[in-house]
């Protein structure tokens, strides 16, 4: 489109030219059309908050929270990963924060668990043994959790193979743990031995 040179109004022609259906409602329709596209605009440019995850020189140091705008944080900063969007920090330390609650609680609850099984008088197991004194079939970790009937992460040591009293450290999880008796009986006539 071409405006007349000669004429003081060439913007204008222009513009009535390009947005034929504002053109019916004369300048007013322009001016109502510019400011929209102005409106529009700014709308788009909105600053955005962003949590700086390293020194970015003209911007801020790591940790801040600054406002940029949101090319920048898409195109930039996001992808290169010197910045997180503020509303996924925020989710991020609202999950953190109810997972530590979680555990906490988990963890207290192990503690009376590890205090009832400490307290208590143990376990006594009876297994056939060997001439030898060593038991036909060994006691396995797998053979204690049974008899607790609890869940945990690991017992040491994970096998017992003598008659006998033993200590066993049972691990309940997040750092927990209880130590428990565990009685070997014969079952062999020769017990006395």
């Amino acid at each position: 489109l071409a405006a007349n040179p000669s004429s003081s109004h060439g913007l204008r022609d222009a513009m009535l030219a390009a947005f034929p259906l504002r053109a019916s409602k004369g300048v007013a329709g322009l001016v109502q059309l510019a400011s929209t596209q102005f409106v529009r605009f700014k709308q788009r440019r909105k600053a955005m908050d962003v949590l700086l995850a390293r020194d970015v020189p003209g911007k801020g140091r790591r940790g801040e929270v600054v406002q940029v705008t949101p090319g920048f944080a898409r195109h930039r900063l996001i992808p290169q990963g010197d910045a997180v969007p503020t509303t996924l920090v925020d989710e991020v330390r609202a999950v953190r924060a109810q997972l530590d609650e979680d555990t906490s609680r988990l963890r207290e609850s192990l503690r009376s668990v590890a205090e009832d099984l400490e307290s208590g008088a143990g376990l006594c197991i009876q297994r056939d043994r060997t001439g030898t004194g060593l038991l036909q079939v060994p006691i396995t970790a797998q053979d204690v959790r049974t008899e607790l009937g609890i869940d945990m992460e690991s017992i040491e040591p994970d096998l017992i193979e003598t008659v006998g009293e033993h200590t066993v450290t049972v691990h309940l999880g997040h750092g927990v743990g209880a130590r428990v008796r565990v009685v070997v009986t014969s079952r062999h006539p020769n017990a006395a031995k």
